[in-house]
C-alpha cells in the first residue's frame, strides 16, 4: 500500500511541475483505476495464423485476431468469434486480477467443442455448412471450407450487455443440447438461471426442464405447494395456433394457487415465430412482488426439453420505450439460432 501511495503521490509532483506526458497522465489514471477495479488481460489467436476470426466481448466488437486486450476488468464475460462461412461460437470466460486469459480458436471439424486448463481456453469455430470435396490449402491446418452463409446481424445489446450474451450463450446450448441440467426437482432434472442486467431495472432468466411422460415436481411460495405438471404445459403448447388467442398457459407453472390470480377463459397469449423457434409469448403479473415478466415457452423436439426465457421488470420503473427496446434485444438473442 505505501509503495501504491508513494507512487500516485510522486507522479502528482511531476504533474504539478508541467512535465508529464499525455500518456503519462492516462497511465495515472490507470493505476489508480486499477486500485479500486481491478483487471487482467485476454489474448485471442487462431491455432492457424493465416486464419483470422472476429471477436466481440459482451457485444462490443474488439477486432480481428491475433488480438490481445489489456485492462478488462474482473469477473465473468462473454466472447463472441464470428467468420465468413462459420457458425458464430460463444463462450463464457473469466479474467483474474493480473492475470492473462488465452483462448486459441480452432477453425476446422471433429474437434472437442470447449477444453479449458488454467488460464488457457480452447474453443472450436465449425463450418456453417460443410463440404467435404473442398479443403483449404491456404492455412497450415487444412479444413472443410463452408458455403458463406447470409446473416442477419443481432441488435447490438445496448441494454441486456453481458446479461443478454450470457443468456444467449445458455440458450444456444440448450438448443444443441449441451447445457448442463445440473438441478434435480423431484424427478425432473433442470437448469435455472435469473440475473439482474446490470445499469437496469430489469431482470432475465432461463429455465429448462428435461420432459419424459408424467413428469412432474413441487414447487411453493410463501406457504403454497403444488405440482406443476410438465404434460399439461405441453399439451397448453401444443394447442396453440398462430397469432393471439386465450389460453391458460398464463398460469403455467403455478397450478391452480392464487398467486397469479385466476381469469375465466384465460389470457390473451401469442404463437411467435422467432428464428427457427415457435414461443408462447405472454406477460405475467407477479402482484406479491409488483413486477411484470414477459415470458417466452417453448418445448425443443429434438432435445424433449421445455425452455422458458423470462424478462422481468418493475411496471411503475420502467418506460414503454425501455421496455420495447429490451424487448427487440431478447429477441434478437432468441432469432439468433
Amino acid at each position: 500500500m505505501n509503495k501504491k501511495a508513494s507512487l500516485i503521490g510522486g507522479a502528482l509532483i511531476i504533474l504539478l511541475a508541467g512535465t508529464i506526458t499525455v500518456s503519462a497522465n492516462t497511465s495515472l489514471r490507470d493505476n489508480i483505476s486499477d486500485l479500486f477495479v481491478p483487471k487482467g488481460s485476454l489474448k485471442v489467436v487462431t491455432d492457424s495464423p493465416a486464419q483470422q476470426v472476429q471477436i466481440s466481448i459482451d457485444s462490443e466488437p474488439k477486432g480481428t485476431t491475433p488480438l490481445e486486450i489489456n485492462r478488462i476488468t474482473t469477473g465473468k464475460h462473454v466472447l463472441k468469434v464470428t467468420s465468413d462461412g462459420y457458425k458464430e461460437s460463444f463462450q463464457e470466460f473469466t479474467i483474474d486480477a493480473k492475470k492473462l486469459r488465452t483462448i486459441t480458436v480452432t477453425v476446422g471439424e471433429n474437434q472437442q467443442p470447449y477444453t479449458e486448463q488454467g488460464q488457457t481456453v480452447r474453443l472450436v469455430l465449425t463450418p456453417a455448412v460443410p463440404v467435404a470435396s473442398a479443403v483449404s490449402t491456404t492455412v497450415a491446418t487444412s479444413f472443410a471450407v463452408a458455403t458463406p452463409t447470409k446473416k442477419v446481424s443481432p441488435v447490438t445489446l445496448q441494454l441486456l450487455k453481458t446479461s443478454g450474451e450470457q443468456l444467449r450463450l445458455e440458450y444456444k446450448k440448450a438448443l444443441d443440447g449441451t447445457l448442463a441440467l445440473t438441478e434435480n426437482l423431484d424427478a425432473v432434472k433442470a437448469f435455472r438461471k435469473d440475473r439482474e442486467v446490470e445499469g437496469e431495472n430489469l431482470f432475465l432468466s432461463i429455465a429448462v426442464y428435461q420432459y419424459k411422460p408424467g413428469a412432474t415436481y413441487k414447487e411453493s411460495y410463501e406457504g403454497e405447494e403444488w405440482q406443476r405438471n410438465l404434460d399439461k404445459d405441453i399439451q397448453l403448447f401444443k394447442n396453440l395456433k398462430s397469432g393471439f388467442q386465450k389460453s391458460d398457459m398464463y398460469y403455467m407453472g403455478y397450478g391452480d394457487t392464487s398467486v397469479m390470480g385466476r381469469q375465466d377463459g384465460g389470457f390473451d397469449v401469442e404463437l411467435k415465430k422467432i428464428g427457427k423457434v415457435n414461443f408462447a409469448l405472454f406477460t405475467t403479473a407477479f402482484g406479491p412482488a409488483g413486477t411484470k415478466a414477459l415470458r417466452y415457452f417453448t418445448f425443443h423436439e429434438p432435445t424433449q426439453q421445455i425452455i422458458e426465457i423470462g424478462l422481468g421488470y418493475y411496471p411503475n420503473n420502467t418506460s414503454e420505450k425501455q421496455l420495447s427496446q429490451v424487448k427487440s434485444e431478447l429477441e434478437s438473442i432468441l432469432a439468433d439460432n
